[in-house]
């Protein structure tokens, strides 16, 4: 079993409630949410991508997202504003992670940490894709796609004004 990209000071920092179909599927509402929320996951949930994924016995309404993770180079102290022109000394690479959920507990409670913060709801990896710093940490392609075969309708981004 690979180990996740990343082994040390690891922390989840995650932008939820982007996608309109995932809000309306939720039960709620894409205009209560002026914002994009920001929440995290335990530490701990961070596991490697060929991890098994075990289901709590109690949870019964378990779901997952493809995600694009970020992984930094070093600390970004508070306050710190990262500009594009620095994104490079900041930015290390990206990498793939597998958002697990708890539904029946996340959603009732309106507690994203608890929901998604089991021990290994939140596969990573396998590899990180890296950054160059030399081209500002944007080498290579472009655009970047992920895409997650579920056997679900693909959800599309929320519009936001």
């Amino acid at each position: 079993m690979l180990l996740p990209p990343v082994t040390t000071n690891q922390q989840f920092l995650c932008l939820g409630v982007s996608y309109r179909s995932h809000v309306e599927e939720s039960g709620l509402d894409i205009a209560d949410f002026q914002f994009i929320t920001v929440f995290t996951k335990a530490p701990s949930c961070i596991t490697s991508a060929d991890a098994s994924v075990v289901r709590p016995p109690h949870v019964q309404l378990l779901d997952y997202e493809i995600e694009l993770g970020l992984v930094l180079r070093r600390d970004l102290p508070a306050g710190t504003t990262v500009h594009p022109d620095s994104l490079g000394d900041w930015l290390a690479g990206v990498t793939i992670v597998n958002d697990l959920s708890a539904r029946d507990i996340q959603l009732p409670q309106g507690q994203f940490y608890k929901g998604k913060s089991y021990r290994g709801f939140g596969p990573v990896g396998p590899l990180p894709w890296c950054c160059s710093e030399a081209t500002n940490g944007l080498a290579g392609p472009s655009s970047t796609c992920t895409s997650l075969s579920t056997g679900r309708p693909a959800r599309t981004p929320a519009a936001r004004s």
